[in-house]
């Protein structure tokens, strides 16, 4: 082999070897993929929640045998303020409301915080939340970073989930506008028990519990079905809504009586 073809081949292992190694002009080898990580750690994300959000609020009993008492108590899933974002160790921190009625906490398993009343259940305090306002702020300690975030809240009744939930003839749909449950005097007899969901709910399931010598059980009814009520204690209704509140994710973990923040119930108690 000839000199000039020596010094071709040459080049060519030259040009490769830094192609390879990732040529720098300070004459220290780079790892070709380190540009791709200096440009992820300029684009870190930021943490945010909403500016404004309206949370419902529901009283417990209510109904034609209820008492009306005052609605205290934040539903789900409104009563989440959910944070984009937010890193699985990120510390949350400094926690304020400018509403000393309401308090917000760190939800374990949510990125988010849970909202709730400092209000005492009746009798103790009859102090109604319909219309009242306040602002959540807190730190968020991530990533070597801090950040303030805050939330302005209004606090609205609960609409019925329901634009239909008759017993036989009688339609309780609009007694579950700001109540979780819906007393009545108990009944006798067959009644063909009916639900249409109103728009942004769906129906998941129907529940019946029954009393008999002071056995209780407890059995899913077929939508539109006639059932025996005579020894009906309560008729619940469970359900969901396919609207996602701001910044939702599922939870990593989650605590309740329902599937998830999405899910919830009402029940028609006869006593």
């Amino acid at each position: 082999m000839n000199m000039k073809k020596k010094m071709k081949r040459f080049a060519k292992i030259l040009v490769a070897s830094l192609v390879v190694a990732g040529f720098c002009p300070t004459g220290i080898p780079t790892p070709i993929n380190s540009v791709v990580e200096v440009q992820a750690a300029t684009k870190a994300k930021v943490p945010t929640c909403a500016a404004k959000q309206t949370v419902r609020v529901v009283g417990a009993f209510g109904g034609p045998n209820g008492n009306g008492g005052a609605k205290t108590i934040l539903d789900i899933p409104e009563c989440y303020i959910f944070i984009r974002n937010l890193s699985s160790n990120a510390k949350i921190t400094n926690i304020k409301s400018s509403n000393k009625k309401i308090k917000a906490t760190k939800r374990k398993g949510l990125n988010a915080l849970e909202l709730s009343s400092t209000l005492m259940p009746m009798p103790f305090d009859e102090t109604d939340l319909v219309g009242a306002s306040s602002t959540i702020s807190f730190r968020v300690t991530q990533n070597g970073k801090q950040y303030k975030l805050s939330c302005k809240i209004k606090v609205a009744e609960k609409k019925s989930p329901f634009s239909k939930l008759t017993v036989g003839s009688k339609n309780y749909a609009s007694y579950f506008n700001g109540y979780m449950y819906v007393n009545e005097k108990p009944m006798k007899g067959k009644k063909k028990i009916y639900v249409k969901m109103a728009p942004g709910y769906v129906l998941d399931s129907i529940d019946m519990l029954s009393s008999k010598n002071g056995k209780y059980t407890n059995k899913k009814i077929k939508n539109g079905s006639t059932v025996n009520l005579t020894s009906c204690n309560q008729i619940s209704v469970s359900y969901h809504t396919t609207k996602k509140p701001v910044n939702y994710k599922a939870p990593s973990k989650w605590f309740g009586q329902v599937e998830s923040p999405l899910h919830n119930y009402n029940s028609l108690i006869f006593q």
